[in-house]
């Protein structure tokens, strides 16, 4: 999935304002940040505290995509309690950087149109 956005941010971004851009690469350092702990560790390492900081129960649970960091683990883990989950600096990053490009864009004005004649009254 991460590839697919980063694909897209690539090929549309250098046409847009400088602020959609900023916000792409707000995205882009997110997404890289994310896959710099996935690829150093094998998962997404998630700080036991921050998970019991946000009121999960299996605060050592391993799964598919995440794992308790400990000793060994690369990068140190910095978990942010958000809403009941544990976000990496990076989902705060990507979650900010989507949410300021669907804003900015959202507010782009329309390319700028010509005023057609004035008609004049048909005489029937």
């Amino acid at each position: 999935m991460f590839a697919i956005v980063l694909a897209w941010l690539g090929l549309n971004l250098p046409s847009w304002p400088a602020a959609v851009r900023g916000a792409g690469l707000v995205i882009v350092l997110g997404a890289c940040l994310n896959a710099l702990a996935i690829g150093l560790n094998g998962r997404m390492p998630y700080s036991p505290g921050a998970a019991e900081a946000a009121g999960l129960h299996h605060i050592d649970a391993v799964t598919p995509k995440n794992m308790p960091a400990d000793a060994g683990t690369r990068l140190a883990p910095i978990g942010i309690p958000l809403l009941h989950k544990v976000a990496s600096p990076g989902d705060v990053l990507i979650t900010v950087g989507a949410a300021a490009l669907v804003v900015l864009v959202m507010r782009r004005g329309r390319p700028a149109t010509r005023k057609a004649a004035p008609r004049e009254p048909a005489l029937a």
